[in-house]
């Protein structure tokens, strides 16, 4: 899958996580995290991104930004609308 912005990412993230299209607070949301996250990973050292840089490492990503992006599918993988609980 070729991304070519953060809210293609989001969209596409979340449509296989949640099987439905993200509202527009939820895009907001995300899109802050986005922000947030970027800004955090530049000052993080890579040894501690290691723990969320998918290996192998997509050839049209930087480290840190994938790294962004992984972190981001976790995020969605844990939410409650993504668990189903028994």
């Amino acid at each position: 899958m070729t991304i070519r912005d953060d809210d293609e990412f989001i969209r596409e993230v979340l449509r296989r996580c949640w099987s439905r299209e993200p509202g527009p607070e939820t895009m907001n949301a995300a899109r802050a995290y986005f922000a947030k996250s970027r800004k955090d990973a530049l000052t993080t050292p890579l040894d501690k991104l290691s723990q969320v840089i998918p290996i192998p490492l997509p050839a049209d990503l930087a480290v840190r930004d994938a790294a962004v992006y992984s972190e981001f599918c976790l995020v969605a993988f844990n939410t409650l609308e993504f668990i189903v609980l028994k």
